[in-house]
This record gives C-alpha cells, sequence and structure tokens, in this order.
C-alpha cells in the first residue's frame, strides 16, 4: 500500500535533515509524525519515526544534563517583567512583534524561538516588558526556563485555539508551573509569601488565548472560559486582524498590579510623560525612596494631588498614594 505522503511531510522531513541540534530534531520528528497519513501503508514509517524520536530524546536528555547549571537572563526594565508560557507554535513570538519592537523569531515550525527576546510594550505613558520564551513541551524543554519565569513579575499563559488540545494545553502549563514551584494566582489576590510552601513562589498569572480568527478560536475560547474563568483573568486575542491587542495592553498593566504617581518640585508643574511604577498599597515614604535613597530619611512631609484628596493636601511618610497621584516632596 502506497505511503502518500503529504507536502506538509515532505517539508517537516526537509527540515529534519537540515537540523543542526537535538531540539531542532526532535520537533521536527513530532511535527513528521502529527502529520504523516495514518493508514496501513504508512505503519512501519510510523514506527521507524517513534524508534529516531525516542533514541533523540534521550540523547536530548543527556546533554542537557551535561550543560553548565547557568543560562540566559533577562534584566528587567520598564514597569514590570511578563514572561510568555505556552507550547510550540502557541503564537507567543507572533504577539511580542506585534506588541512591541522586538525582532522574533515566527515561523509555522515549532521551536523557532530558541533564547528569551524582551520586547516593550507602551501602554499610555507606562512601558512594561515582555520576554518570548522558548516554548514547554512534554519532550524536551530549555533547563534554563524556570529561572526566568521564577524571576518575572507576572506571567502570560499563552494558549493556541485554533489546537483541538487547547484545554490540555492548559493543563500542562500548570503541571509544568507545579513543578517549577510557582503558584499562578490573580493579581490583587496572592498570598501573603509566609504562607506559601517552602521554594514556592505566586506569580500574578493572566490566560491568553491566541488565533481567536481561526474557524474554532471562538467555541474554543468559550470552553476555556467555562472552565477557567473564575480562576485568573483573560482575554483572547488575534495577530491577524488585532482583535483585543489594545485591550491587551490595558490588562498587562492590570496584570502588574501597579500605580502610576508623579512627582513635582514645589511651584512647578508636574511631568505627566514620566511617572514612577510602585506596587499598589505603597507609601508616600515608598515614593521618596524610589526617587531618591536619601529621600526616605530626610523626609518631613508631602502634599498630594490625587482623586482622594484635595488639591495639594498634606499628607504624612505612611499615606498609601493611589492611581496618578501628584506628589510634592519636602525633605
Amino acid at each position: 500500500m502506497p505511503a502518500n505522503l503529504t507536502p506538509q511531510y515532505m517539508e517537516a522531513e526537509q527540515r529534519f535533515k537540515q537540523a543542526a541540534t537535538h531540539q531542532e530534531k526532535v520537533a521536527c520528528l513530532e511535527e513528521m509524525l502529527r502529520v504523516i497519513p495514518k493508514h496501513k501503508g504508512t505503519d512501519k514509517l510510523q514506527a521507524d519515526l517513534k524508534r529516531r524520536l525516542s533514541k533523540l530524546r534521550q540523547e536530548a536528555q543527556k546533554s542537557g544534563g551535561a550543560r553548565r547549571a547557568g543560562g540566559p537572563s533577562v534584566v528587567k526594565e520598564g514597569a514590570g517583567q511578563i514572561a510568555l508560557l505556552g507550547l510550540p507554535n502557541a503564537g507567543k513570538s507572533a504577539l511580542v512583534g506585534a506588541l512591541s519592537k522586538a525582532v522574533t523569531e515566527v515561523a509555522d515550525y515549532p521551536f523557532a524561538t530558541r533564547k528569551p527576546i524582551p520586547g516593550m510594550v507602551v501602554y499610555e505613558n507606562v512601558q512594561i516588558q515582555l520576554v518570548d520564551l522558548p516554548p514547554i513541551s512534554r519532550d524536551y524543554m530549555e533547563s534554563w526556563l524556570q529561572q526566568i519565569v521564577r524571576n518575572a513579575d507576572a506571567l502570560l499563559m499563552v494558549v493556541d485555539l485554533s489546537d483541538a488540545e487547547a484545554l490540555e494545553a492548559i493543563e500542562f502549563a500548570c503541571a509544568t508551573l507545579a513543578e517549577w514551584k510557582v503558584s499562578p494566582g490573580a493579581p490583587g489576590m496572592l498570598s501573603d509569601p509566609d504562607d506559601l510552601p517552602i521554594g514556592v513562589v505566586e506569580r500574578p498569572t493572566m490566560l491568553l488565548g491566541t488565533k481567536y480568527d481561526s474557524p474554532d478560536g471562538e467555541d474554543s475560547w468559550a470552553m476555556v472560559e467555562e472552565l477557567y474563568g473564575e480562576r485568573w483573568p483573560r482575554l483572547a486575542v488575534s495577530v491577524f486582524d488585532g482583535h483585543n491587542l489594545e485591550a491587551l495592553r490595558a490588562a498587562l498593566y492590570a496584570l502588574l498590579d501597579k500605580i502610576r504617581v508623579y512627582t513635582k518640585a514645589p511651584g512647578k508643574k508636574p511631568d505627566l510623560t514620566a511617572p514612577f511604577t510602585l506596587p499598589r498599597g505603597s507609601t508616600v515614604s515608598d515614593v521618596a525612596a524610589t526617587v531618591h535613597k536619601d529621600f526616605a530619611v530626610r523626609l518631613k512631609f508631602a502634599r498630594i494631588w490625587g482623586k482622594e484628596k484635595y488639591d495639594g493636601q498634606m499628607v504624612q511618610r505612611d499615606y498609601v498614594v493611589q492611581e496618578e497621584d501628584v506628589i510634592e516632596l519636602h525633605v
């Protein structure tokens, strides 16, 4: 019985022949197994692919274990750092590329991204750092992914809505985070760090559905919302037609759960183009320390312009500042 191999299979096989690393070869073999016609004429070829894949996975694990413990890192910039977590071809790179000026590797084959790629996203007058990461996978993951995810300020759990196994992808992401001792929580509802198990960190997390424009995107998103709607904030987007991309900018800022404040010198106007960003619940003293480390010690009082006080009202160092307050520090 003829195999009748498809053009998609032949393309994946060609990429396999050109692959240089275990990771690339594993990804290509997985793609070949996924697209190969399933009938008696390909039974032997399927078995051969599975044997080769199993051998390559073992070799990848051995070579991964021999690596040094260190790995790449990303210096935090802007109001906060948000890491993107998802399976191969979930659309992370396309998303970062669409929202920022970062040059990402977008391809229709898995594992195109091999290193962390940061990009700055602008929301009004705030910059937020997104970090595109190599995918998580049941077969292979970069050993340094765990540390970058744990160090991030927040997480975007990215799921491909065109994938029939979107729900399974979310469960796998949750299982991976649990293995890394990362607890995905909702912003504003995080646990006290002292109440967490030893070694566990909690990070505000948002569930993001990509490829909402796909034929089954809307139905897939409805299932995701039904199962996970109460767990994390969520949003469905499409890079192709721009659906909800602007709303995502605001959602990223909300995910960080921070506030913007402005400072001014006595008798002068504030610079409303360059806010200081601080965790929600911060005080005047925290603002002073952010401006200059000596200010918190020398601070006598502050005057504030904002929604909660009348203009220029005097407040003490323990006053909790609000979103877009203007603060005049007196030292």
